[in-house]
């Protein structure tokens, strides 16, 4: 079904919102970060809660009530090097994922992880195992075994 120009809401979100009516048991995520985004993490994480906050304004604004059933928090990478390195310490993504767990409450909060579990690597790098019990699930990015 084709947008119209006098809709409120048009567009990609729009026709995410047509799919899920027809299809209720679909889950969309706003995915946040990715390799090009990550660089605002560490000064987002300065004020866990308000990082949050703002996250769940966005995700949750009247404008597309009912689109989205969470966040995916997409970092790349916590204490570690990606297109920017980050040196937050390793409890940085378990203090993430605690705070949008409490802002985001039944709500879906995912987060992308690395897959580079060589010794020393990535994985190592951050507390992936106490932020496990905040998210839902992980989405481990396996194309990256070996880089992408």
């Amino acid at each position: 079904i084709v947008d119209t120009w006098d809709q409120p809401l048009r567009g990609n979100f729009n026709q995410l919102l047509k799919l899920k009516k027809m299809y209720p048991h679909i889950k969309v995520l706003w995915s946040f970060g990715g390799w090009t985004w990550s660089g605002g993490f560490p000064d987002a994480m300065k004020n866990p809660a308000a990082f949050a906050k703002s996250c769940n304004e966005l995700v949750n604004d009247p404008r597309w009530q009912g689109l989205f059933d969470g966040i995916d928090l997409d970092w790349e990478y916590p204490n570690a090097c990606g297109l920017t390195c980050d040196t937050s310490g390793p409890a940085v993504m378990r203090t993430m994922a605690q705070a949008f767990r409490a802002e985001f409450g039944n709500q879906l909060v995912t987060a992308a992880i690395t897959a580079d579990a060589s010794s020393g690597g990535k994985i190592d790098s951050a507390d992936y195992g106490g932020a496990a019990q905040y998210l839902d699930w992980y989405n481990v990015m396996t194309y990256d075994f070996f880089g992408a």
